[in-house]
């Protein structure tokens, strides 16, 4: 990316893509789909879409969460924003062995990224919030004839803006 027109959570939501698909070991687990909400996707997704298939998982979406904005208490000159995107993961049945093994190669990958997910001029900070594994009750599963495990944990991505780039719409992408 360079200095572009792009807003800056739509460059966080990118670049978190970016260092999870980047990095290898990752993405030979994630061999099914990867949906990207900046590509335009059904909202609420469908976790239990009839048509899904065991071949399509482990299936990872990341969404945007609830997000802050605080444009006066860092300094004069710059912004602060916390965006908040939450990870889906949905795997093929119950077997919580792959499930794993991608929240382990997501950490792995996020640490091979750093802090700044490769935009420093942009992003100061990603942490993962305290994830759950199955949160949605076995009982509900059941009755709509699902068999998998679904686990969800969220990234917060901590920005500092120049308030002169937000003015301008121009915000700096580049590392």
């Amino acid at each position: 990316m360079g200095t572009t027109t792009v807003d800056p959570f739509s460059a966080a939501h990118q670049a978190l893509w970016d260092a999870l698909t980047g990095y290898q070991p990752w993405a030979n687990l994630i061999r099914g789909n990867k949906v990207q909400v900046n590509q335009g996707i059904q909202f609420p997704p469908k976790f239990e879409a009839e048509d899904f298939q065991a071949g399509d998982a482990p299936e990872v979406t990341i969404l945007q969460g609830p997000y802050q904005t605080d444009p006066f208490q860092v300094n004069s000159l710059a912004c602060s924003l916390v965006q908040s995107y939450p990870m889906i993961l949905i795997a093929a049945d119950h077997n919580i062995l792959p499930v794993n093994d991608v929240k382990f190669q997501t950490l792995r990958a996020i640490l091979t990224a750093g802090p700044h997910l490769g935009l420093p001029r942009l992003i100061r900070n990603v942490s993962m919030t305290k994830g759950q594994d199955d949160p949605f009750p076995a009982q509900k599963r059941e009755q709509k004839g699902a068999a998998r495990w679904v686990s969800v944990c969220t990234f917060m991505v901590y920005m500092i803006v120049n308030k002169a780039d937000v003015l301008s719409g121009v915000i700096p992408t580049t590392p």
